[in-house]
């Protein structure tokens, strides 16, 4: 026999024989899952993480939420599902792509919270969820807990005591409170203007624009405060403001704000008192729109 090896006993090679078929049974043990044993003796059970954390309670249409599972690949599973579940409430979410590297799969969704908010009222506090990923033979790993923040609630700063924010349709300056604002980065913070669309054949069209020069403000009540520059208006109207928060989502809507006409010249500057004269205004978002037909027609009434 050889320098350096030894004849197994009986007893030792009906152990090791053993050893072998276990072995190959194992292989089995993960339905639907390939874990990765990175060269170790044994695999490395999978495990279900939140890449992207904190999450919002509202989160803006298209937000994307990634989870990680270590230890396991998914690429080829089509039964492969992931759900987002609090307090006895569960939302599944849809899966938009699914990439391994490193013996690792990253599951990115569209967020959907629809449902998971207590009492039905996003602003009311956090959350406390938990993400499931699944295959067709159940759970791949245990869940992963993550945060989901509360709606941020937004408020015009209107002065003197008015309930409406008047605004030339020259746009102008307005400071807002938002109670729940987490971003500290004014590159995480946008605010956002909504107005009606006179030119869509659809009634509920809205535009979207941002305002500018975005910035901190002294604080009003211990509250978080922005100050931001409104975009003008060719027409006079309602229009909305929020303001979006990288880390907690969409904030509530202010609506209590409206572009009131703005007038330059009357012509001619006199006329009788007994009146009867032609009279032409010059100015800006003078005539509103009928928005009782799509299009919008100019309303002279």
């Amino acid at each position: 026999m050889p320098r350096g090896l030894r004849r197994l006993s009986p007893v030792s090679a009906l152990i090791a024989g053993a050893l072998l078929l276990l072995g190959g049974c194992g292989a089995g043990l993960v339905t639907g899952v390939t874990a990765s044993n990175s060269g170790s003796s044994s695999a490395r059970a999978p495990e279900v993480s939140v890449l992207t954390a904190p999450l919002p309670l509202a989160p803006p249409i298209g937000e994307v939420a990634r989870v990680l599972v270590s230890n396991a690949d998914l690429s080829g599973d089509s039964t492969l599902q992931v759900d987002l579940r609090a307090g006895g409430a569960v939302t599944a979410q849809q899966v938009v792509s699914v990439s391994v590297q490193n013996d690792a799969t990253t599951i990115s969704v569209l967020l959907d919270t629809a449902g998971l908010a207590a009492g039905g009222d996003p602003t009311a506090g956090d959350v406390a969820a938990e993400f499931v990923v699944s295959v067709s033979s159940g759970p791949v790993a245990p869940p992963a807990p993550v945060l989901l923040v509360r709606q941020p609630v937004m408020k015009l700063l209107i002065p003197g005591s008015g309930q409406e924010l008047k605004l030339s349709p020259l746009g102008g300056y307005v400071s807002m409170t938002v109670d729940g604002l987490l971003a500290s980065d004014l590159n995480d913070v946008a605010v956002v203007v909504r107005t009606r669309d006179p030119e869509s054949s659809v009634p509920a069209a809205r535009t979207l624009r941002l305002a500018s020069d975005v910035s901190f403000a002294p604080s009003v009540n211990g509250l978080p405060t922005l100050r931001a520059l409104i975009p003008g208006n060719d027409f006079p109207d309602q229009f909305e403001v929020f303001v979006r928060d990288e880390i907690a989502g969409v904030s509530t809507i202010a609506a209590n704000a409206i572009y009131e006409p703005r007038i330059e010249f009357a012509l001619p500057a006199q006329g009788p008192t007994t009146g009867g004269s032609l009279v032409t205004l010059i100015g800006t978002a003078l005539v509103p729109y009928d928005f009782s037909t799509a299009p919008a027609r100019l309303d002279f009434d």
